[in-house]
């Protein structure tokens, strides 16, 4: 039975700490190894990883503060497991998490990694929204970094990878703290890695106020260093996914094209088939509040459309920048 390693990245969240070791102890997945890797907490972190101290399945490490990726790093170089998982401390696991994606990659040989659906809760426990995973993107399984260049949409702990899968690929880059996980996903969907996505919400995400994922400054700057640095390492994957996100563009602002048409041909053949009589007769109540809630749902059609269109293409108007400067300060 393989031994599967779950390191728990934890900077003064002692309110919460309790609550994601409890949910690795009570996996039903039994070969576990729990690492706490404390960043010089100055809460009461200390009592509560003192009930752990004769747990045999929990280590702990405690270091001076080097920021979330190098703490992550640090808990990988002492894993044991076969299998690495990745947890911060206010966040928590289903019980039977890592067991269905320990299956999963012991089933499937040919994927690297697999990751899961989550839910997002407040800090109070209580559920945030039904944001899903499986359906923020045309592309969850097998190779996506297409879905990955229209930017990050799943946090670290949904995913258990292959110790295989960090050999090859590396580990977190501290000088992307923000997007340190977005850069690893993309470099290992560069390299070939396939991952398999299981839809369910096995995973527990807190939407924090305050955490660094809501500053927007660092993490836009995060994210297009990031960007960078794949442009540069892998420029081949990197432009077949532009061009797989380009036939899906097309596509996109062909149906928009087609869903428009469609409306003003249905328009005006209802009005050639249905010439209102002269006086129109005044529509009655039921017939006007369905009137407005078609125009409504065509403008929301649109929009939505023209959002995605333009989520998908900002980024790389960015990164095309991002490149002609830095080629611009090597001539110098």
């Amino acid at each position: 039975m393989p031994l599967v390693s779950v390191i728990i990245a934890n900077y003064n969240h002692a309110p919460y700490l309790d609550r994601a070791i409890r949910s690795l102890l009570d996996q039903t997945w039994p070969h576990m190894e729990v690492i706490v890797v404390d960043d010089n907490s100055t809460d009461a972190t200390p009592e509560i990883l003192r009930k752990y101290e004769g747990e045999p399945r929990v280590r702990v490490l405690c270091q001076e503060n080097q920021g979330l990726a190098r703490t992550r790093n640090n808990g990988i170089a002492i894993a044991r497991g076969e299998y690495i998982g990745f947890l911060d401390a206010d966040d928590y696991f289903a019980p039977e998490k890592i067991e269905k994606q320990v299956l999963v990659l012991q089933n499937n040989p040919e994927y690297d990694w697999v990751y899961c659906d989550m839910q997002q809760v407040h800090p109070d426990g209580s559920f945030f929204d039904d944001y899903s995973i499986g359906k923020a993107r045309p592309i969850v399984r097998g190779d996506i970094l297409p879905s990955l260049l229209i930017g990050g949409y799943f946090p670290p702990h949904v995913a258990l990878v292959r110790r295989s899968l960090l050999e090859e690929v590396g580990v977190f880059t501290p000088d992307l703290d923000g997007h340190a996980d977005y850069d690893l996903w993309m470099r290992a969907a560069a390299r070939g890695k396939q991952v398999y996505y299981l839809d369910e919400r096995l995973a527990y995400y807190t939407r924090q106020p305050g955490s660094m994922s809501t500053d927007w400054d660092h993490m836009s700057e995060t994210r297009l260093a990031a960007l960078t640095r794949l442009a540069e390492q892998f420029p081949g994957p990197l432009a077949r996914s532009l061009e797989t996100l380009f036939r899906h563009v097309v596509g996109l602002t062909g149906a928009a094209n087609s869903l428009s048409e469609a409306l003003r041909s249905a328009e005006e053949e209802k009005r050639e088939e249905n010439p209102p009589p002269p006086p129109p007769p005044e529509r009655s109540p039921e017939e006007e509040e369905n009137a407005r809630l078609y125009r409504e749902e065509v403008v929301r059609r649109r929009r939505i459309t023209r959002s995605l269109v333009w989520k998908i293409a900002t980024p790389f108007f960015k990164l095309e920048r991002a490149i002609w400067a830095r080629r611009r300060q090597k001539k110098r």
